[in-house]
């Protein structure tokens, strides 16, 4: 069990870092998070090896050593980065998202499908800045909603979440009437932002992903099975240090005639792979880091109690 001086030291680490970056000019600040990414990348060393491993499994090999230890170290950068852009959340503007932020017309079928009335939902990986999506949106006038689990730290966890709400965004805590929430939200017309490459610790759906099955949760799919609602899959993508990238693509659509689990399942067959082929192409905007590898095993607590027999 964690101790509250550990969670205090770690809040107080946060708003310290928080402190230093928020004042200083967006390259500046991405600066010193650069100089902490380094020294934290080597601390991490198994970590970093995990990665590696991770990233040679799926991209074969004909990748070089240099090319797996570049997409490693770019993704634990990428994340660090993504870290320093959330304590400035409340700070972005639309000068700002003029200035560092390309979208084009991509955000034109989700406007166009808002427009009527009618919700929908938008699937960002684990990719570039995925969390300046719900920033962007707010620009755009676009009334997004997101689900968070809560931190194990109770100090860090009201921190995160009073920053992702400074950028006028909902955000849900996971609970026992979450889903009922969400449903209600979609049918009146707002968008859910969902994570839709995250492993789930549970049994869930078994899905083809980066060359291997994945084990995912139903949420996304079932929310626009229920409601008739599209999932628009989005990829955000950091070009250097302070551009960023975000295409949306067209929507996978609930069909009728097929049951509900049929429906989730193709549906989250169809996100994933336009997702795997994201990360193929870009494998360094990715996170590879993940302490829940997406392609482990689920291991049922039966199969943990008939290994602790066998042992």
């Amino acid at each position: 069990m964690t101790s509250p001086l550990k969670h205090l030291a770690e809040y107080y680490a946060l708003r310290a870092i928080a402190a230093v970056v928020n004042p200083l000019p967006y390259p500046a600040a991405l600066a010193v998070g650069w100089v902490n990414a380094a020294i934290l990348f080597r601390m991490a060393r198994r970590r970093a090896r995990e990665a590696k491993a991770r990233i040679r499994g799926v991209l074969g090999e004909r990748v070089s050593r240099r090319e797996v230890n570049r997409v490693a170290w770019l993704s634990w950068r990428n994340i660090v980065f993504n870290g320093i852009e959330m304590m400035r959340m409340g700070r972005l503007t639309p000068a700002w998202a003029a200035r560092y932020v390309e979208y084009g017309s991509h955000m034109d079928a989700l406007k166009k499908r808002l427009a009527s009335g009618k919700g929908a939902i938008v699937a960002v990986p684990h990719m570039g800045s995925w969390e300046l999506g719900l920033a962007i949106s707010r620009m755009h006038d676009i009334p997004m909603f997101s689900i968070e689990a809560r931190q194990k730290n109770p100090y860090v966890n009201a921190y995160i979440h009073a920053l992702r709400t400074s950028a006028g965004t909902a955000i849900l805590e996971r609970g026992a009437h979450t889903m009922r929430e969400v449903l209600r939200r979609l049918r009146a017309g707002e968008v859910l932002a969902i994570l839709p490459d995250v492993r789930m610790p549970a049994p869930g759906i078994r899905v083809p992903f980066l060359g291997g099955e994945a084990n995912l949760g139903k949420g996304m799919a079932l929310f626009a099975v229920r409601t008739g609602v599209p999932i628009f899959p989005a990829i955000a993508t950091r070009e250097g240090w302070t551009r960023h990238h975000f295409a949306v693509f067209d929507p996978v659509v609930p069909d009728a005639g097929l049951s509900e689990e049929e429906d989730v399942i193709r549906m989250t067959t169809a996100v994933l792979r336009l997702i795997d082929n994201a990360i193929r192409r870009n494998p360094e905007q990715w996170f590879w880091h993940n302490k829940r590898w997406i392609l482990d095993p689920v291991v049922t607590a039966r199969q943990a109690v008939g290994s602790d027999a066998e042992d």
